[in-house]
């Protein structure tokens, strides 16, 4: 179970992503249902640490097994979804597939959900809608703490 509980009308939830850079591009994965891009990642269940729920998530969504090199940055995530205030602490970490992946492939969610993942290119990175938007910040600068509030 995810580590995820509502106090006082907002939902604190933990969650790891994985920056996965090959042949100068990034891995990101994207909701059918969604105009936004996000890092590959998932929540963090009860008594798991951050480094072991991405590799189990990268598994679970794709049948693929993942090494993680190193946490990058960690974001104090606050924002608002659907009328439903988040304060979301995220894990970021690279990483990289252990098999070799054809980065010209999409790669499907085995678990049945409208997500697919896919690889772009690191020169057009500005052109894609990532969530949360200090993503792009930690891509490109390496930025390892940040506090991101988006509430209105």
């Amino acid at each position: 179970m995810d580590i995820r509980i509502i106090v006082d009308g907002v939902k604190l939830n933990v969650r790891s992503g994985i920056i996965i850079i090959k042949d100068n591009k990034i891995l990101l994965h994207k909701n059918d249902n969604k105009d936004n891009y996000c890092l590959p990642g998932g929540g963090v269940h009860f008594l798991e640490s951050s480094e072991e729920a991405i590799i189990r998530e990268i598994k679970e969504e794709t049948g693929l097994d993942v090494k993680v090199d190193k946490c990058v940055s960690t974001i104090e995530n606050m924002f608002e979804n659907q009328g439903i205030k988040f304060h979301e602490i995220y894990f970021i970490y690279r990483g990289s597939f252990i098999d070799d992946i054809d980065t010209s492939k999409v790669i499907e969610n085995i678990e049945g959900k409208p997500i697919k993942y896919g690889f772009v290119d690191l020169d057009k990175i500005d052109e894609y809608k990532i969530l949360p938007v200090v993503t792009h910040d930690i891509i490109k600068n390496n930025t390892s703490h940040i506090i991101n509030r988006e509430m209105k």
